[in-house]
């Protein structure tokens, strides 16, 4: 393989894993937000925060791990 082809097939495989990685994150973080949206006065507010505020921390700690594997 060549050169080209080597970066080429690194960048694609650098994408296949962040999305990978940030899917879960992201879909927690969504089902939990509209669990609250659905059901506002089931819904504790400072817990939904709390866990939104907790899946955004896991999003930065894997977009940090993914930008430091890149360079």
């Amino acid at each position: 393989m060549r050169r080209g082809e080597q970066e080429l097939e690194r960048s694609r495989q650098f994408a296949s894993d962040a999305s990978h990685e940030m899917r879960p994150a992201l879909a927690g973080l969504r089902a939990g937000l509209e669990e609250g949206r659905l059901y506002p006065e089931q819904t504790d507010l400072r817990d939904l925060l709390a866990r939104a505020l907790r899946g955004v921390d896991r999003l930065d700690a894997i977009l940090t791990h993914l930008r430091v594997s890149a360079k």
